[in-house]
């Protein structure tokens, strides 16, 4: 029997990298089919599902994906894919709830502490891009609670830094929005 890799593309989003070894790992073992992951960062994640969208149809390419490939058509023009088309889900790998981060010199406890602080253009926070689910998390955050806050796409390079460095060395008003992995 001849073997043929299966292709995993992952998006190196928050998680999203981890995920993709330890599924490869896991599939690896119950199919005995050698599993490539192939990491494709960049444009909020556009990069690797534009890639995957586009591999042959024959089941040997697999995308790890967070909710960005559902809002990216709407966030960023340059999406051309089809996610109705293009793309077949086959399952929920996990479900991350999503934290808040702030710098503690920004003396916030609670959401109520948050939002007392934040008036308009003093305060900003990182997301890994334009569209991804930190970033439309922490804007659905700000319309629920009634402010404005400054949206920074972060560079990968940055993100991959341990989360305490960034909200500790960074400004002094950072904030960053993403999933809680544990």
């Amino acid at each position: 029997m001849r073997l043929i890799a299966l292709r995993l593309i992952a998006l190196l989003i928050v998680g999203a990298a981890f995920v993709a070894r330890i599924l490869a790992e896991r599939l690896r073992q119950s199919m005995g089919q050698p599993f490539i992951i192939e990491n494709r960062p960049g444009a909020g994640g556009l990069i690797g599902i534009e890639l995957s969208g586009r591999a042959p149809n024959d089941g040997y390419t697999l995308l790890t994906v967070a909710s960005n490939i559902t809002i990216l058509p709407v966030t960023n023009k340059n999406a051309k894919y089809n996610l109705l088309g293009d793309f077949a889900p086959i399952s929920q790998l996990i479900n991350s709830p999503s934290v808040l981060l702030v710098n503690p010199g920004l003396s916030v406890n609670s959401l109520i502490d948050f939002s007392a602080k934040a008036k308009p253009g003093e305060l900003s926070y990182a997301s890994a891009g334009i569209g991804t689910q930190p970033h439309m998390g922490m804007e659905l955050l700000a319309m629920m609670v009634g402010i404005r806050i400054q949206h920074i796409p972060a560079s990968l390079k940055k993100l991959s830094r341990p989360v305490w460095q960034f909200i500790t060395t960074d400004q002094r008003n950072s904030i960053l929005f993403c999933p809680f992995l544990r």
